[in-house]
């Protein structure tokens, strides 16, 4: 997806690198060197990647000092690692969008939950009893968190992710779609000739900058 754009130059000042050619060179997204256009920053990281550079069509690329010379776009930017790079530029190409804080009128709040600031509750989402959001928590659409949960600051809930009761989220956390968290696990045992299903009893505790 295109954004809004930025200089070349302004890259440059982002990560750091030493700009040769036009500054003025306008980058909206990234592509592989064999695709990229006039709008497009892309990436050489060795001399192995030197003949698609040669070719490339690219606005500007992120490149080592072994290839500040070689042919190609015009404009580059010279970095020490051009893939660590690329990831901050990518961010600031495609930044996230931005965050509607508040509780959509179709959520269902249960007795005793404790939001905290700036937190985001999407539609037809239900909060258990003593749930306890951190800060600036998004909750998508259709999440289910059960009696007790806990959620640190700053974590990310996913459409229709299920929290089930007393489970403790982290800080940071990011719960991609779908997840399920603090559900029974698939224990039986065999009693009297009989399948016999294990109580699971425990919590679920995901700690920090996790991701799942």
């Amino acid at each position: 997806m295109a954004s809004a754009g930025l200089t070349a130059q302004a890259v440059a000042d982002l990560v750091g690198g030493r700009l040769l050619g036009d500054g003025g060179v306008v980058l909206h997204t990234v592509r592989p060197l064999d695709r990229a256009g006039p709008e497009a920053l892309s990436l050489a990281v060795s001399a192995r990647y030197a003949e698609q550079l040669r070719e490339s069509l690219a606005g500007a690329v992120l490149v080592p000092e072994a290839l500040a010379e070689a042919g190609g776009p015009a404009t580059r930017i010279i970095v020490r690692d051009p893939y660590a790079a690329l990831v901050r530029a990518m961010g600031a190409l495609s930044p996230p969008a931005g965050i509607v804080t508040g509780i959509d009128a179709t959520a269902r709040i249960g007795d005793g939950c404790v939001l905290g600031a700036g937190v985001a509750v999407g539609p037809f989402t239900v909060l258990g009893r003593d749930v306890r959001l951190g800060d600036r928590c998004q909750v998508a659409e259709g999440v289910s968190l059960g009696d007790g949960v806990t959620v640190g600051e700053d974590t990310v809930v996913g459409p229709r992710v299920v929290c089930y009761r007393g489970s403790r989220i982290g800080r940071r956390v990011v719960l991609k779609a779908g997840a399920v968290i603090g559900g029974d696990g698939f224990g039986y045992r065999q009693d009297a000739g009989e399948h016999r299903r294990i109580p699971h009893v425990g919590l679920c505790i995901i700690g920090d900058d996790v991701e799942i």
